[in-house]
């Protein structure tokens, strides 16, 4: 198969993903709308407590109590907010960092490997932007697991490309 056929195998799923993680679906109810309104009140709620504390935060585990979400769990729609309101502005930029550096070494090493081998480069760049897309509208920290596997695919792949070349 030609590399636009691999590419375009893995990025239409992706584009599917993102519209309907973007809120781009249509709704039969209002339920969508309450949801995308819920995330923008908790960015403009949150914004001002962030700029309160920018450096460190407010701790780990305390995001959702400061922005007064109590309920059977404490969670809040978007991990970023929740990352800029425990750990300060580094979080965010800190966990980002890390999921665009994975995400471009695995995409300058799609550009030099066989077309198998891209394949697979290309599918874990693509996780990773999908799994960064999620967290804008998803706070759970028990997915991140998920995160370490596909860092360790990315990881595993370049030291055996490393070792073929040898």
């Amino acid at each position: 198969r030609s590399a636009a056929k691999q590419i375009k195998g893995i990025a239409v799923p992706f584009a599917q993903e993102s519209g309907e993680l973007a809120g781009i679906e249509m709704y039969d109810s209002g339920v969508g709308f309450a949801l995308q309104q819920s995330r923008v009140d908790q960015i403009e709620q949150a914004m001002p407590k962030i700029l309160k504390r920018p450096i460190l935060g407010y701790g780990t585990g305390r995001a959702a109590r400061v922005l007064g979400y109590w309920g059977t769990t404490l969670t809040l729609d978007n991990y970023y907010l929740t990352l800029a309101l425990d750990l300060g502005l580094l979080g965010p930029i800190a966990f980002l960092s890390v999921l665009v550096a994975a995400g471009a070494a695995a995409l300058r090493r799609a550009a030099a490997a066989s077309p198998e081998m891209a394949t697979v480069y290309i599918g874990l760049a693509c996780a990773l932007g999908c799994f960064a897309l999620t967290r804008s509208i998803v706070s759970m920290t028990g997915n991140l697991t998920m995160l370490y596997l596909v860092l360790g695919a990315v990881a595993g792949a370049t030291a055996a490309s490393r070792k073929t070349r040898l």
